[in-house]
């Protein structure tokens, strides 16, 4: 980066929009500020760039992206509220999280200020209240989810290699008056895993935190018991104690947890942007330039098939769209590119 930059001065360059110059700044500590006034946008010693030659190398590259986040914006600012508080506290979380590497994590998304960074975030939440309402839960729905729940549950095990000493194990606490104790003793002699310390104590988790087969032992047990046979995973043979049971939430208690499995369940990339494709298409969006409307109209087409695809009918596209022109089209050019606070989760 340094030596280009002292390529970019050796060749005179210069630059004359004061925004753009404070991001070069940033980059090149050689470059000299220049307060001059004029209508170019930078130049060499042997050429000059106007901003019809910025706009026409940005265009390509950025104009539907870009042109895309604006309108979504005010489109769904006329229909949808958000929580300013939210998205602030959702940005602290990202900067918690990313320290002092936060700016450049997000430079990598192209959000280059804390203005930007707090649009983008403020699009997502939009972009959620859209999808709520396009696709709203019923209480049927939502009945049916904590008709399904199962509360936590505590247990813990003793892992083995072999199936003959998990039986003998078994055996040893069919003779045992105290069987939760003598559970904690064998799981401290016997057991491979990390918990055997512990008495084998796995603490609280519930469905989906455990393999299958481990799963539909422990949640099959009644407080108190364990296993009457060994339970064989992946990771060899166990023997399960469970020694309590969450009480279960009441429905209005457990009703925004199961809002929001019900809505991650429903939630598809494809969904959401066919629910943008609706509203830009109420409001007569058209792009004047060219390219960039013929880029949108493929891309457009696209995310229809995919749609149809994904729900299994066949959705012919509307003769406003092209068909796809282009194999390296992708819906990323419609909606903003993912952002998480953790590997694979979606800030929105």
């Amino acid at each position: 980066v340094a030596a280009l930059a002292k390529e970019r001065e050796d060749a005179g360059f210069t630059i004359y929009n004061t925004f753009l110059q404070d991001q070069y700044k940033e980059i090149s500590s050689t470059y000299t500020e220049n307060k001059t006034k004029s209508d170019l946008i930078a130049k060499t010693n042997e050429k000059e760039y106007t901003v019809e030659d910025l706009y026409n190398e940005l265009v390509p590259a950025y104009g539907l992206s870009t042109g895309i986040s604006i309108l979504d914006t005010h489109l769904l600012e006329d229909k949808y509220s958000y929580d300013e508080k939210e998205v602030k506290a959702l940005i602290d979380e990202f900067k918690v999280n990313w320290g002092s590497n936060y700016y450049a994590y997000m430079a990598k998304y192209g959000l280059m200020n804390d203005e930007e960074i707090f649009n983008y975030f403020k699009l997502a939440a939009l972009q959620d209240a859209a999808f709520a309402a396009e696709y709203p839960i019923t209480d049927e729905q939502l009945q049916a989810a904590y008709n399904e729940y199962t509360p936590n549950i505590s247990a813990r095990h003793i892992l083995v290699e072999d199936e003959e000493t998990a039986k003998d194990l078994i055996a040893q606490l069919d003779a045992a008056e105290d069987k939760e104790a003598k559970f904690e003793e064998l799981a401290k002699e016997y057991s491979k895993d990390g918990s055997a310390s512990n008495g084998g104590d796995l603490g609280s988790f519930g469905k989906g935190q455990m393999v299958s087969e481990f799963e539909n032992a422990a949640f099959a047990l009644n407080v108190g018991e364990y296993t009457e046979e060994p339970v064989k995973t992946q990771y060899g043979y166990h023997v399960i104690y469970k020694y309590a049971e969450d009480e279960k939430p009441s429905f209005d208690d457990l009703k925004d947890e199961l809002e929001t499995t019900i809505r991650s369940e429903e939630y598809t990339q494809l969904k959401l942007e066919a629910i943008l494709i609706k509203y830009r298409t109420e409001a007569n969006v058209k792009f004047t330039d060219e390219s960039v409307q013929k880029r949108y109209d493929a891309i457009v087409a696209n995310i229809q098939n995919s749609l149809s695809a994904e729900e299994g009918t066949d959705n012919t596209t509307t003769e406003e769209t092209a068909t796809q022109s282009s194999d390296d089209v992708t819906t990323d050019d419609v909606t903003t590119d993912d952002v998480t606070t953790d590997e694979g989760t979606d800030a929105s």
